[in-house]
């Protein structure tokens, strides 16, 4: 869960959640979860960033050892 509402990459999330005009307008959507992810990595789609939470989870931990690969910069939970 995102919680420091004054990071401005929480912002920026925020903003493509809520608001379609940013969307269209920095051609941008955000995503959520493993397998949106999975699917995002498997079309070579680009990653600004990635928000996540610690887990033991043996997926997800994939996931991000392949994102931090990509160099997609990770941010640990807010």
């Amino acid at each position: 869960m995102l919680t420091s509402l004054s990071n401005e990459r929480v912002k920026r999330v925020r903003a493509l959640q809520t608001q379609r005009k940013t969307r269209e307008k920095e051609k941008r959507f955000v995503i959520e979860g493993v397998r949106l992810i999975e699917e995002a990595l498997q079309a070579n789609a680009d990653f600004d960033f990635v928000f996540y939470e610690e887990t033991k989870d043996e997926r997800a931990r994939n996931l991000l050892d392949e994102l931090t690969r990509r160099r997609v910069s990770l941010t640990p939970e807010i």
